[in-house]
């Protein structure tokens, strides 16, 4: 028959045991799956290095479309060079805002079929620039322009920050834009923004690539694009020394790599082309040391392939070092906590045996007996505790249970409001919306059914709100509305109340208003907004039509009024109050 084992000799036993095991353990791990450990490491620095280049090309790609896209659909109907000399100036705006707001534009041009080119660069890309074309340093913008008619002369025009001409220069050409890869990719695909491969700029010391889009028989309009921001986030990911990237287009032909390496990138192309692309992670011998290579294909037209490699050594050392100290330390930690844990089992051991007597007395009922044990053991002091305070706990436990239910009436109190407040509140401009205007109208109308106390409407439409989202966007147009709002919201009385109508018509409900206040009100409100600086459209105006309240009026009929005079105000030229 065994014999019953201490306790504390119980704990130490299983202790020893435990860290034994653990040593023994992590040795075996290491020998044996020490090199599968390392590309499991490496894979999250792969996969974070794929996902930033993806995303990176992605974001490249919708942003540089957005931007085709939008002189596509502002010049639509350009024709000619011709057209462009009528109205220089608002493509150089138009040209040199796009470069201003992205600082990876080196520049912007139209091609015309006729080798006529219009072309801005934006001077600030590099510092050379400046130098090579013999430019001043007030020299912002460089305006190429070529007519075909005389094909073998261009213009080279320079603009200030303000674009005031600062020089004009002419000089022998032999650009012919109808020649160039990306005029021509341009052409086959019609209508379809296309974009080159990567190519070394002739001006300045940077990579980059053009983005393109026929929009017309005539016309080709084109970006160039730098690529520092890309080859940065490649190498920028590059978390160990031996570890290089290397990005191959679909010819397999190597676009960028953060290494100059060449017998690497020899090796690397080779295995591209025979091997490698049948597996996502595997281990090569290159130039006689083992790297751990990644093979990821990119979506995108022009990148295909993206190749990581790291040293295994390298990998290895850093599994191996941490590795190792955590042996070392489990080690320390076993020899030191050896005493510690024969003195704490003893610590738990009388208390226990105290327990069990107090835990005999709940069993016979003697809740008047019940001693409270001293244990520096947290959990048997807090179980001894709970037996002489099992009464006062179902008390407690009611009054939290009460304080929780206030608690939770308190809450569902203030979301009752917050939601009462999002339905009269228009989510676009944060005014209130029709239905808080149509509570607000009917109270002003029992008002002056009752005491007879007079109040006006004034109706504001946008004037030609439409070609504000038609030119520039429907993001541009919300911005308008946010605007608008915030102008009426700062003008009129705490006792007002304005709302967004729908679309882009606002109704503002005016207490204890009489004709002459609500026209003056009215035309206070409509020179604000004639006058103010709105972002991207600089001026936009609004019409009002204005009615006041009469008697036995309904919302409909007054509403009906202000409607009128809105339509009256639009036919006598709009910006304009009236009344019916």
């Amino acid at each position: 028959m065994l014999k019953n084992i201490p306790f504390r000799v119980t704990v130490l036993s299983l202790f020893i045991l435990l860290s034994l095991f653990i040593i023994v353990f992590m040795v075996y791990i290491q020998a044996v799956y020490g090199k599968e450990f390392s590309q499991k490491m490496s894979n999250n620095n792969f996969k974070l290095i794929s996902s930033e280049v993806k995303n990176n090309l992605k974001t490249l790609d919708k942003v540089n479309g957005f931007f085709i896209d939008a002189i596509s659909s502002s010049f639509s109907k350009l024709d000619s060079i011709e057209e462009i000399n009528k109205d220089k100036e608002s493509y150089i705006k138009v040209l040199t805002k796009i470069l201003e707001k992205n600082e990876e534009l080196y520049a912007a041009y139209f091609a015309f079929s006729d080798n006529s080119f219009f072309e801005i660069i934006n001077l600030n890309i590099d510092k050379e620039l400046r130098n090579q074309y013999s430019l001043s340093n007030q020299s912002r913008w460089l305006l190429i322009y070529i007519d075909g008619k005389n094909e073998k002369k261009r213009v080279l025009y320079t603009y200030d920050n303000e674009l005031k001409l600062i020089d004009t220069k002419e000089d022998n050409n032999s650009y012919l834009a109808t020649t160039r890869p990306w005029y021509i990719k341009a052409d086959k695909n019609s209508k379809e923004i296309i974009k080159s491969k990567p190519y070394s700029f002739k001006n300045i010391d940077s990579t980059g690539m053009t983005y393109a889009k026929r929009y017309n028989k005539n016309v080709t309009f084109a970006i160039d694009v730098l690529l520092n921001n890309l080859n940065k986030t490649v190498a920028s990911l590059n978390s160990m020394k031996t570890m290089n990237s290397f990005v191959f287009a679909q010819d397999k032909e190597l676009i960028s790599a953060t290494t100059d390496d060449k017998k690497i990138i020899s090796e690397i192309q080779l295995l591209l082309q025979e091997q490698l692309q049948n597996k996502e992670e595997s281990i090569y011998e290159i130039s006689s040391e083992e790297y751990i290579i990644n093979f990821s294909k990119l979506d995108d037209e022009i990148y295909k392939y993206l190749i990581t490699i790291v040293s295994v050594d390298e990998v290895m050392h850093q599994y191996s070092k941490y590795f190792n100290l955590m042996i070392i330390f489990t080690i320390l930690l076993f020899i030191f906590l050896l005493p510690l844990i024969w003195y704490f089992a003893s610590v738990i051991v009388k208390p226990v045996l105290k327990l069990k007597l107090e835990s005999n007395k709940v069993k016979d009922r003697k809740y008047e007996e019940l001693e409270k044990i001293n244990s520096r053991v947290f959990e048997i002091q807090e179980l001894s505790n709970a037996m002489l305070e099992m009464g006062e706990s179902i008390y407690e436990y009611q009054y939290k249970l009460e304080q929780k239910v206030k608690e939770r009436t308190k809450e569902l109190k203030e979301k009752n409001l917050e939601l009462h407040r999002l339905s009269i509140t228009d989510k676009l401009t944060n005014i209130y919306n029709r239905i808080k205007l149509d509570e607000v109208m009917i109270e002003q109308l029992n008002l002056a059914e009752r005491y007879n106390e007079k109040f006006s409407i004034m109706i504001i439409d946008i004037d030609y709100f439409k070609q504000v989202n038609d030119t520039f966007g429907h993001q541009v147009g919300d911005t308008t509305l946010i605007e608008i709002s915030k102008i009426l919201q700062e003008n009129i009385r705490n006792t007002d109340t304005v709302g967004r109508w729908g679309g882009e018509e606002f109704i503002i409900i005016c207490p204890h208003t009489d004709l002459e206040g609500i026209k003056q009100l009215a035309n206070q409100i409509r020179e604000k907004i004639e006058k103010h600086n709105f972002p991207v459209i600089k001026n936009k105006t609004a019409s009002f039509g204005i009615s006041v309240y009469k008697d036995n009026d309904n919302a409909e009929k007054l509403i009906n009024r202000a409607d009128e005079a809105l339509y009256k105000a639009k036919e006598n030229g709009r910006n304009k109050v009236e009344f019916l």
